[in-house]
């Protein structure tokens, strides 16, 4: 079966074929030779013929990279790949073919890695999404396989992979050596900048980055992030302290048959990347609204309990009511 590609393709040939045949005949009358057109034609082939190429000579040659398709297809979601042309890279003489490599989620898309593939292709380079350094193909296996190494400092399971939250920066870790409300003077404080993946076989995806996150626990171990279900969705609460004065702050990502993605709070149409909750208290799934009680202060006989629609196709929770209810 013909393809879009190899139709057009034809069409270019058969075109320049006409010209050429118009272009001798002119010729042979004396008038002027214009090589352009064949000129052109000649670089449109080789350009669409190189997209092929390089997005070939990627799948063949990054295993990680067919791994990522593959999951995408397991699960139905779709795949864009972005050939952003030839591009300088600093310190570096050659040049190279830009390929963005993500998932397409219709409003916006989710990338995974872009990669440079010198014009030789005799060298492939990847773009580390943490740092923005670019990394040499063995470079960036052994910073994948250091990952696989090292545990991270929360998970969550679920029947569509995991949610880790892995460490970008050396953690600072010491007791608190007094109790508070912040917690009991052998409990751990636990500093970095972390990452939260989703990773589902081979697969990892960063989804997004905590930064200068502190996480007080009474033990200096990997932490099981819990979770609530809302239809086939699965949704993952990570509240970093354990308790406090007056409340928690938490992060809250979804997971379902097309991956994992934060969510965001929409709040008189402001948007919030994360909440708070009352200390102790529990998020839950009550007649279909995601439901949880808010901070507490002094002076205060209630707390705000809210209740947020859930949209999924935007990784929203929508704030839908609030009720003031005793703070037992």
């Amino acid at each position: 079966m013909l393809t879009a590609r190899s139709i057009l393709t034809i069409l270019i040939l058969a075109i320049a074929a006409q010209l050429s045949s118009c272009t001798s005949h002119s010729n042979t009358s004396g008038d002027m030779e214009s090589p352009t057109i064949t000129t052109e034609t000649k670089l449109v082939e080789e350009t669409e013929q190189d997209d092929d190429k390089a997005i070939d000579y990627l799948f063949e040659t990054v295993t990680e990279a067919s791994d990522y398709r593959n999951m995408l297809e397991a699960n139905n979601a779709k795949m864009i790949i972005m050939n952003n042309g030839i591009t300088d890279l600093a310190d570096k003489p050659d040049k190279y073919i830009e390929l963005y490599i993500g998932e397409d989620k219709e409003a916006y898309t989710v990338r995974w890695h872009t990669f440079y593939i010198r014009e030789d292709y005799k060298e492939i380079l990847i773009d580390n999404v943490v740092t923005g350094e670019i990394l040499s193909l063995e470079s960036w296996r052994q910073e994948e396989a250091q990952f696989e190494l090292k545990a991270p400092r929360a998970v969550g399971q679920s029947i569509y992979g995991q949610l880790l939250i892995e460490p970008q920066s050396e953690e600072s870790i010491h007791k608190l050596g007094a109790p508070s409300c912040y917690g009991l003077e052998e409990d751990y404080s636990i500093s970095a900048d972390y990452e939260v993946v989703f990773k589902t076989g081979s697969t990892r995806i960063p989804i997004q980055q905590l930064t200068s996150i502190e996480i007080i626990n009474p033990k200096d171990e990997t932490l099981q992030i819990k979770k609530v279900k809302m239809g086939d969705t699965e949704l993952f609460y990570f509240i970093p302290r354990y308790t406090d004065c007056h409340s928690l702050e938490f992060y809250l990502f979804a997971m379902d048959e097309h991956g994992a993605y934060p969510i965001t709070y929409l709040v008189d149409d402001k948007t919030i990347d994360q909440y708070v909750i009352y200390p102790k208290d529990e998020p839950k799934v009550v007649k279909n609204r995601f439901v949880f009680r808010g901070g507490f202060g002094a002076g205060m006989d209630t707390v705000s309990e809210y209740s947020f629609k859930f949209d999924r196709e935007n990784h929203q929770m929508i704030l839908d009511t609030v009720l003031q209810v005793k703070p037992n």
